[in-house]
């Protein structure tokens, strides 16, 4: 492969993985369940590129994706792969 091919080929992933991580954080966001809204608001992303990742440091997300509340028992996880498997199922049709 060329080089200039290669690069195009790098960046369009990187577009790729940047934007399948910003559409987890905001579905996963959407699931966390809102009590006080801590949980909610404390969705971030961090990195850039293919190392962009969505977190939540509130000592409880854990309990949240366990299914711990009446408003998320699935948890957070399964439900945010689960919408994004149907989504690039739809994509790729």
């Amino acid at each position: 492969m060329s080089p200039n091919l290669q690069a195009r080929l790098d960046g369009e992933l990187d577009r790729f993985a940047r934007d399948l991580v910003r559409e987890a954080f905001g579905i996963a966001r959407s699931i966390t369940p809102r009590r006080s809204g801590k949980a909610r608001r404390a969705w971030r992303l961090e990195g850039r590129g293919k190392n962009t990742e969505a977190v939540n440091q509130v000592p409880y997300i854990e309990r949240l994706d366990q299914g711990s509340s009446r408003q998320a028992p699935q948890g957070i996880l399964k439900p945010t792969v689960r919408r994004l498997r149907g989504q690039t199922r739809r994509i790729t049709r």
